[in-house]
């Protein structure tokens, strides 16, 4: 009776893999990088938008009570802080590290287990919540003296080798965006 039904049997659709095409599948990766340690290679750079996107309206809003707060002028949206000379570079900044962070978020979620990326951002976190607390004459003194201890931050893991001084503080702002860490 087995043996009729193994006879019936379809077998087109059936395959086989062997090691080499399984280490060589996406879809494998994330097992392989947490029960081998393998390395799922460096994150793509960010893209940055032209326009601002919903995804970064938390951080933005509050960088621009941040930069109005030093200057004594109110911005209306980051239009009016990308045209300022003092501040205009500083936001470019910032979005690049921004979506740099995202892409690295992206990447590393889809291609490891998935308390890499939150035992990352909890590291990143760890290591700049003093600074964040301390005591600033303002708030930009305080997101730079942030940026200046993330990059200093030591994180573990295949993610630590691969996250770069812009990484770490575009995780900066994505705590920002979970409320994590405000900067106004």
């Amino acid at each position: 009776e087995i043996e009729a039904k193994i006879r019936e049997f379809d077998f087109k659709n059936v395959d086989w893999l062997d090691a080499e095409r399984l280490v060589a599948d996406p879809y494998c990766l994330r097992v392989l990088v947490g029960w081998f340690d393998a390395d799922p290679g460096r994150a793509p750079r960010g893209v940055v938008p032209t326009e601002m996107q919903s995804s970064e309206s938390v951080y933005v809003s509050q960088l621009l009570q941040v930069y109005g707060e030093r200057s004594q002028q109110a911005f209306q949206d980051s239009s009016d802080v990308l045209a300022h000379p003092e501040h205009g570079d500083h936001f470019r900044d910032q979005r690049i590290r921004f979506f740099d962070a995202m892409e690295f978020e992206r990447f590393y979620r889809d291609s490891t287990p998935q308390d890499y990326v939150d035992t990352f951002k909890h590291e990143v976190y760890s290591g700049v919540i003093d600074t964040h607390r301390r005591p600033h004459k303002d708030s930009l003194e305080r997101l730079d003296s942030v940026m200046i201890q993330a990059v200093s931050v030591r994180t573990t893991g295949i993610l630590g080798k691969h996250a770069g001084p812009h990484i770490q503080q575009g995780a900066c702002h994505h705590l920002v965006n979970e409320g994590r860490l405000k900067w106004a």
